[in-house]
């Protein structure tokens, strides 16, 4: 699993979108190992997976980035169940291949009266989710009836959150 080029490129997707850069997206990663990544709202990701790649070296030894001042990106002492707790997170939605399949649109209409809602969505080459993943998640949803990638994935996500809730 621990497939941090897929990670740089979902994050890549989401930080390009006008939801993220009006501050109206979040993001928050979770690790292999169940660390909690913070990001703030006007963080601009390296484009370059190097500089990607060592600006999250520099974190996961610091725990934040940058070292001084008002981070950027921070790792929570917190679990993700709590960190979504503490967001006042109404529902978990899990995207996955083996959930239930949805019309995107549709269901994405149909929960405008559980915001905020946390999206989940894996950034690792294949298999299933985590169990502890599964336990968090109110309901697991597919939105297409074979595997997609996880940046198409994100990217249909990012579209129809767009075109329904902004």
């Amino acid at each position: 699993r621990g497939r941090p080029d897929i990670t740089h490129v979902g994050i890549l997707n989401v930080c390009d979108f006008p939801a993220y850069s009006r501050g109206e997206v979040g993001l928050i990663l979770h690790t292999i190992d169940n660390k909690v990544i913070l990001i703030k709202d006007s963080w601009r990701p390296p484009r370059n997976y190097i500089n990607f790649s060592s600006l999250f070296a520099q974190l996961l030894k610091l725990g934040r980035v940058p070292p001084e001042g008002e981070p950027l990106l921070l790792v929570s002492n917190s679990a993700l169940k709590d960190t979504l707790s503490d967001l006042r997170v109404k529902k978990v939605i899990l995207l996955s291949s083996r959930g239930k399949k949805v019309n995107l649109e549709q269901y994405l209409t149909s929960l405008r009266s559980n915001i905020p809602v946390a999206f989940l969505v894996g950034a690792y080459a294949r298999g299933a989710p985590r169990d502890e993943i599964l336990a968090i998640s109110d309901e697991v949803i597919s939105v297409y009836d074979k595997v997609l990638t996880t940046n198409v994935v994100l990217s249909m996500l990012m579209c129809y959150l767009e075109k329904v809730f902004l």
